[in-house]
């Protein structure tokens, strides 16, 4: 007991029965086994989940690269202005 103290063992023990019930309710929340179909259906599902998040995404994304279409030829004519006439 010197070299094992009462209370490491209780908090390993607790420690194991903490692991052991995650460990079960993992196991729980696992689904059946379902048929090959059905995989197919929920992954074509998933599928496009991911493509209309993907799209929803480019377009926001084209979005702010069509503001910032219609003000580069305003900066480009403002840069070009500065280039050749430096004292303005």
């Amino acid at each position: 007991e010197e070299f094992y103290p009462q209370e490491i063992e209780q908090e390993r023990r607790q420690k194991k029965q903490q692991l052991v019930e995650e460990r079960n309710a993992l196991r729980e929340t696992l689904s059946a086994p379902v048929s090959r179909e059905q995989a197919s259906g929920d992954l074509l599902a998933e599928i496009a989940d991911i493509h209309d998040m993907s799209i929803s995404r480019f377009s926001a994304f084209f979005s702010i690269l069509e503001t910032y279409e219609r003000d580069i030829p305003k900066l480009l004519a403002i840069s070009l202005c500065v280039l050749h006439f430096p004292s303005i």
